[in-house]
């Protein structure tokens, strides 16, 4: 029952304002730490695991986090929440350097560019009536001399002879067989013997780009809004990140809103409000008469 779950961020011991890797990182703690296979029998370890799991899949997710922050968990009764495995989540989220820690696992494809976030920050009547915004955000993005490889124009990378090219090496802590990544190549499964000259052999470029943001009306703070393609690059082959763009509503100096409302409070005499009378309404779109 939804009155009886603990709080996610209290769930996963990290901050409201805790940002993606920190989620990452208290959820890849508690995971190993209850992890059904390492805790055979155990049904708080596998109630805890899964409570983890159930947590980490809301706070990963920008609009489900979004509507948790606003409404707790009352306002993802109408999101999509299907049923989860949570051992499915952890391999999602670990296939790569521990998936053959419980079995199974292999290294991924190229992989997606990082999401970036930024806050914007609007008055009362642009919230209203929606506006166009532009913000500034620095980013990396593929070294366009050598499209992202970190090799000299004309050459390849060469594969990594320790990894023999899969990017992953397997180690064995006491009973466990473990993927780590490959201390060789970082993971890539390729070692650059003729670096680029303009990104030094990193493949990336750090730059800074100026991105018109469309918000639409209506929007309040701590809305997020997604803008596709614009975070980082991803390996080559691989899709970029998208900016999410966090809203805050500046104060205005005669109303305040309350949902899709807005209040203001109007001045009337002793006389006015006993006998009746017109008076004028401030509103967004100019003074309005109103009797009393």
């Amino acid at each position: 029952m939804a009155g009886t779950k603990r709080d996610y961020y209290e769930v996963l011991g990290v901050a409201r304002e805790a940002g993606d890797e920190d989620v990452k990182r208290a959820y890849r703690k508690l995971a190993f730490e209850f992890h059904p296979d390492r805790n055979a029998g155990d049904e708080t370890a596998a109630e805890k695991f899964k409570e983890a799991t159930e947590a980490f899949e809301v706070l990963r997710d920008p609009d489900k986090r979004a509507r948790y922050d606003r409404y707790g968990h009352a306002g993802l009764n109408g999101a999509e929440m299907p049923d989860f495995d949570p051992r499915s989540v952890f391999q999602d989220l670990f296939g790569g350097i521990f998936g053959d820690l419980f079995g199974g696992g292999r290294r991924g494809g190229p992989q997606p560019g990082r999401d970036l976030q930024v806050g914007i920050e609007i008055d009362l009547v642009e919230a209203a009536r929606g506006t166009t915004k532009t913000v500034t955000i620095p980013r990396e993005e593929n070294c366009p001399d050598c499209k992202g490889s970190g090799a000299k124009r004309g050459t390849r990378p060469a594969e990594c002879r320790r990894c023999r090219g899969q990017g992953v090496v397997l180690m064995t802590q006491g009973i466990f067989r473990i993927q780590q990544t490959c201390p060789g190549c970082g993971g890539r499964g390729s070692v650059i013997t003729d670096p680029c000259g303009n990104c030094h052999g990193h493949g990336r470029i750090s730059v800074r780009r100026t991105v018109p943001v469309n918000l639409r009306p209506g929007m309040d703070n701590g809305d997020r809004m997604r803008v596709s393609g614009e975070g980082e690059a991803g390996d080559p082959g691989a899709p970029r990140g998208d900016l999410y763009c966090v809203i805050r509503v500046r104060e205005h100096p005669l109303f305040h809103r309350e949902g899709p409302n807005l209040i203001c409070q109007v001045p009337v005499t002793i006389s006015q409000a006993a006998l009746g009378a017109e008076i004028e309404v401030p509103t967004l779109d100019g003074p309005l008469k109103h009797t009393l």
